[in-house]
């Protein structure tokens, strides 16, 4: 039997118009969920459970957030590394990483499928410990009483001064401690580790800090590109002209530091200022000039009181740091191109770093940086 056209049309008409009619949904009174995707919230920061090293690798263990990508970043003498892996249903994952990473250091992450981030973890390992560092959250400071700090969950942190053990804590299940100490005097060091089923970490050396002073600087010349300077061991500095940062570095193990910036035309003055976490100096004011005066240091002897030696121009006073301390603000005797500074009979020993920056009267840096040899008997 054949089928008319209009019957066919009226089919199609039939269809077509059984597929425009709206679904009516029930009112349940609420909200229908689901029909829009929510949005995540922030996941909680991962953690690193152990550390194995085979031919090649080294073998980090995460947990984490279930079924959620970790992303992992380290650079190497191949330069910039990123790469992510999924979590499993119980939240773990392994990374393998290559040995030679820079400063054994690598940093890792969450990110959920709609792309929010979790707080980065900052990992540090000493070769061949299968726990990582343990990382402060921030600097002790002088007056301090407690240390906070990232961790191995469920790892024993153990704290000792060069006289005791200090104290103990156990990390929290999301990966943080807390310490409490005598009121930290600004002089101690202390030295944290962790320990979970038999493994350890590396030690984390804490050498606390006083309360930030002013960083030596040297005066600069309207042709420079360098700031040099003294400052913490290991803390930032920033170099600003008028409020806008033009420059900043890093102070290394002995607290020198060298701030690249542009030039600055004569008259112009910048500020440099030293930062740990959240603790700022005050600041070491320079004008930049056309022209230094000189500071000639004259040989050292180890042990003697005094730091001597020439000097050109409106020299009245100088600073000195040893090892990024830096002695009494400003001292010093010049009088007819000699000088003296007396440091003290103990504040520098053979082979301390020690650096020397004259000033004029207006408390403003007027020579270069000048080191001191402190290695001659």
């Amino acid at each position: 039997m054949k089928t008319s056209l209009s019957k066919k049309m009226g089919v199609a008409i039939i269809a077509t118009a059984m597929a425009l009619v709206p679904v009516i949904l029930p009112d349940f009174g609420q909200p229908i969920h689901g029909l829009a995707a929510e949005k995540s919230t922030t996941p909680a920061r991962p953690t690193v459970t152990e550390i194995n090293y085979i031919t090649g690798a080294v073998v980090v263990s995460v947990h984490g957030e279930p079924n959620m990508n970790v992303w992992v970043s380290y650079s190497n003498s191949s330069g910039g590394n990123v790469s992510s892996k999924r979590t499993d249903s119980s939240g773990n994952v392994i990374f393998g990483l290559p040995y030679d990473m820079r400063d054994n250091r690598f940093i890792l992450y969450h990110q959920t499928n709609d792309f929010i981030d979790s707080e980065a973890l900052y990992v540090t390992f000493e070769m061949w410990k299968k726990l990582p560092n343990i990382s402060l959250t921030k600097d002790l400071v002088e007056g301090d009483s407690v240390i906070k700090g990232i961790g191995t969950p469920g790892a024993l942190v153990t704290i000792e001064s060069p006289s005791d053990l200090a104290g103990t804590t156990t990390v929290d299940a999301l990966g943080n401690f807390s310490l409490t100490i005598p009121k930290y005097n600004g002089a101690i060091d202390y030295t944290l580790i962790q320990e979970l089923n038999g493994n350890i970490s590396g030690e984390l050396k804490i050498y606390g800090l006083k309360k930030l002073g002013m960083p030596l600087v040297s005066a600069i010349l309207e042709t420079d590109t360098t700031i040099k300077g003294s400052s913490q061991p290991y803390t930032d500095v920033i170099a600003s002209v008028d409020g806008k940062q033009i420059g900043t570095g890093v102070s290394d193990a002995h607290g020198s530091f060298a701030i690249a910036i542009p030039k600055q035309t004569a008259g112009t003055q910048v500020s440099v200022i030293q930062k740990a976490y959240n603790i700022y100096s005050d600041p070491a004011l320079i004008t930049t000039a056309k022209s230094l005066a000189t500071l000639t240091p004259s040989l050292y002897t180890s042990g003697s009181a005094y730091i001597r030696g020439t000097y050109t121009g409106a020299i009245v006073k100088a600073r000195v740091s040893v090892n990024g301390q830096v002695l009494p603000v400003f001292g010093g005797t010049f009088n007819n191109g000699s000088f003296s500074y007396y440091a003290g009979s103990s504040a520098i020993k053979k082979g301390d770093i020690v650096s020397i920056v004259g000033y004029n009267s207006n408390n403003l840096p007027v020579t270069g940086l000048q080191s001191i040899n402190t290695d001659l008997k």
